[in-house]
């Protein structure tokens, strides 16, 4: 049996929660040289800062009302919408959380009349370009780091049914 999943809007009371998450899923830390690995990867501050500051929205995703997983859809000056923290908890990872996630947030992004996601990861984090690839994301760009390069992907949210002039 598929254990289904209910992706919401964050509210507040989530931060905690949602700092948690980002902060269980070291992954990065295997491919982000010591000296560069930011521990913790996201604190309370931070978070708070950045939905103060960004047009930002945090979703959350339940399954049996405890929280497997974050997602955030940052709307930007230029129009795309840009995926970010999106984590999921380790023992909950492979089983469709971080799909539910990034399509309840590429749904949202619709609604604010987004019609390009793109989102960067870290070049040497094979499991993350994976994963956004078979969700239909390209790579586009790469930016150096001092231990490599950061992968930039996109995704057109527009309809291929849909005939632009």
């Amino acid at each position: 049996m598929t254990e289904s999943y209910d992706v919401a809007e964050a509210c507040p009371a989530d931060n905690e929660t949602i700092v948690n998450i980002v902060n269980a899923d070291r992954l990065y830390e295997s491919v982000i040289p010591a000296e560069y690995y930011k521990e913790p990867f996201l604190t309370l501050d931070e978070l708070e800062t950045y939905l103060s500051k960004m047009d930002l929205t945090f979703f959350v995703c339940r399954a049996k009302a405890s929280a497997v997983g974050v997602g955030a859809l940052i709307v930007r000056k230029d129009g795309d919408g840009q995926l970010g923290w999106v984590f999921v908890l380790p023992e909950k990872q492979r089983v469709g959380v971080g799909s539910a996630l990034v399509s309840r947030l590429e749904e949202h992004a619709r609604k604010r009349g987004v019609s390009r996601m793109i989102l960067e990861t870290d070049g040497g984090a094979h499991w993350a370009i994976s994963f956004y690839s078979k969700l239909g994301y390209k790579e586009y760009k790469r930016t150096d780091q001092p231990w490599g390069d950061q992968v930039w992907m996109e995704k057109s949210l527009l309809s291929p049914h849909l005939k632009t002039d």
